[in-house]
């Protein structure tokens, strides 16, 4: 849509008058502590805050209304979507039949663990810190009048928190030293496997639930079949999730301390400012705030025409189609799933299906090359496979390379997306791998 000059000069008249754009205005010049002391997008700092925000006695007058029970709530919903609820059966069944009772909770920042056997023919990982560990004792089937049918059982919560840096990863060679870069390695070993092996081995009578931590988007978490970490076991969950589901409702509360409270406050606004990590110039927004999203809807909604102008003129091709993915709904939501061997991966989007088909093709091609991976997919897009280790890319290690796929370029219409299907179909039947639509 086009403008006259006299449109935009009444538009900028309005915009300066306008009641949201003051609200704004104030709402964004409150500088937290966290901004004060650039903090804002430090992992550790993030880690020892939430320990504590899990720790605090204040937090948990009542326990089994507190911020630990809130995140089993979670753990559990975001199991589901993933298709982990079975690996905690006994769990769910006691908490959905109200039969499952916290008796207390602890939480720890950098809990220090130390790997000391490898898997079978691998080199051991050594030592490592547990970014955030819970560890809660509960009842089981605590309605039961006789004390003997009462179960103590108690659950650990490993939550391995990424704000910006990749996974943590060792590399080895074929003597098992350590070696400092991946050209000299024979072994790779990561983090997330790491903390899962020495978990289950340590506490192997426990409930061990493993969580992936980091600031995607609600759609983007929407969309993620798998954590995005090596160990496939890792629930996935979101700042936003974490900031709707367990922090802004213990801060609601009306008997938290006022120290608390404005430590709370602090943390909740430096979460939505827009913020450079330590190692990427991109700018990070982890979560968004009730009261900033309300702001935010108001002054857009009375602003659009201007708004629009003003994306018109900048002419950035990414504003651009952000603005026309406001102005209709073109989010594809079709889900597919892939079959091979006996084996079926579910709820899979379009922005992920490239490379859970590839992941299933290396599968049913174990000896295939990188050269030969590369010719075979290379006739939908010149750019299938790059070295961009990214949000926009997902992650395919074949042997002890990682190659990286585009994500975003498979939306409704896209040209790329016909040519993934039609090598799809020419390759289904030579692997006997099975793509289908989800009812």
């Amino acid at each position: 849509m086009e403008f006259t000059v006299d449109e935009i000069k009444n538009m900028i008249r309005k915009f300066s008058l306008n009641e949201s754009r003051e609200e704004l205005n104030n709402y964004y010049s409150y500088k937290s502590l966290w901004e004060i002391l650039k903090l804002g997008r430090s992992e550790p700092s993030h880690t020892h805050f939430l320990a504590w925000f899990f720790n605090c006695p204040e937090f948990n007058n009542d326990i089994n209304n507190g911020p630990c029970k809130k995140l089993l709530v979670l753990l559990l919903e975001r199991a589901e979507k993933q298709g982990l609820l079975k690996n905690y059966e006994k769990l769910v069944d006691s908490f959905y039949n109200s039969r499952l009772c916290i008796t207390s909770c602890k939480a720890d920042s950098e809990f220090p663990i130390e790997v000391k056997e490898g898997e079978v023919g691998k080199p051991p990982y050594g030592k490592g810190n547990i970014d955030v560990f819970l560890t809660i004792d509960i009842l089981l089937n605590n309605r039961a009048v006789e004390p003997e049918q009462q179960e103590k059982r108690t659950i650990h919560i490993v939550i391995e928190n990424k704000i910006d840096a990749p996974e943590t990863t060792k590399w080895f060679n074929e003597q098992h030293k350590q070696v400092k870069t991946s050209k000299d390695s024979v072994y790779t070993l990561y983090q997330t496997d790491a903390y899962n092996q020495y978990i289950k081995k340590t506490y192997s009578k426990d409930i061990n639930l493993f969580v992936f931590l980091n600031p995607v988007s609600d759609y983007e978490l929407d969309n993620i079949v798998q954590p995005e970490c090596h160990n496939k076991e890792y629930i996935q969950i979101n700042y936003q999730q974490l900031l709707d589901k367990i922090i802004e409702p213990i801060y609601k509360r009306s008997n938290i301390p006022s120290n608390h409270k404005s430590k709370l406050f602090d943390y909740i606004r430096i979460l939505s400012k827009p913020s450079e990590t330590d190692t990427n110039k991109n700018i990070t927004i982890m979560a968004i705030p009730a009261k900033e999203k309300e702001l935010l809807v108001n002054f857009f909604n009375e602003n659009q025409d201007l708004i629009r102008a003003a994306i018109t003129a900048i002419g950035d091709e990414d504003l651009s189609d952000a603005l026309a993915n406001i102005e209709k709904d073109p989010k594809d939501r079709t889900k597919y799933k892939i079959s091979f061997n006996g084996n079926t991966v579910n709820n899979i989007s379009k922005a992920h299906l490239a490379s859970k088909f590839v992941e299933t093709y290396i599968s049913a091609n174990p000896n295939i090359t990188k050269d030969e991976l590369s010719k075979t997919f290379s006739g939908i897009c010149s750019s299938f496979f790059t070295e961009s280790n990214d949000k926009k890319h997902d992650e395919v290690i074949i042997g002890n390379d990682k190659l990286y796929i585009p994500n975003q370029i498979w939306g409704a219409g896209s040209k790329y997306f016909n040519d993934l299907m039609a090598t799809i179909d020419s390759l289904k039947n030579k692997c006997k791998i099975k793509v289908e639509k989800e009812q």
